[in-house]
């Protein structure tokens, strides 16, 4: 009986350390990805949520569901964030 091997072969050109690509953006990130990303607390992500400055929705896999995963726009999220950073700059707060 002949054992097979299997060979990956990687979609992505490799990086140094993992053989993942280290370039790709995501288009839509959990909240504590969100939280990682910005340095925000939870509380101040679900802030921006609920106040409309960053978009995101609920993900329910069945109709029925109770609950699903929250997905937040990265771009909506890097573009608050630019925003907040801006403003601070011209308010004089970029210490």
């Amino acid at each position: 009986m002949q054992m097979h091997t299997s060979t990956s072969t990687n979609v992505y050109p490799p990086t140094e350390t993992n053989n993942r690509p280290t370039d790709i953006k995501p288009v839509w990130l959990r909240v504590p990805d969100a939280i990682r990303l910005t340095g925000l607390c939870r509380s101040s992500i679900y802030g921006l949520i609920s106040s409309g400055k960053v978009k995101s929705f609920t993900n329910k896999i069945h109709r029925d569901c109770q609950r699903g995963t929250r997905l937040i726009s990265y771009d909506s999220l890097v573009a608050y964030m630019e925003r907040a950073y801006q403003d601070a700059v011209a308010n004089g707060q970029n210490n």
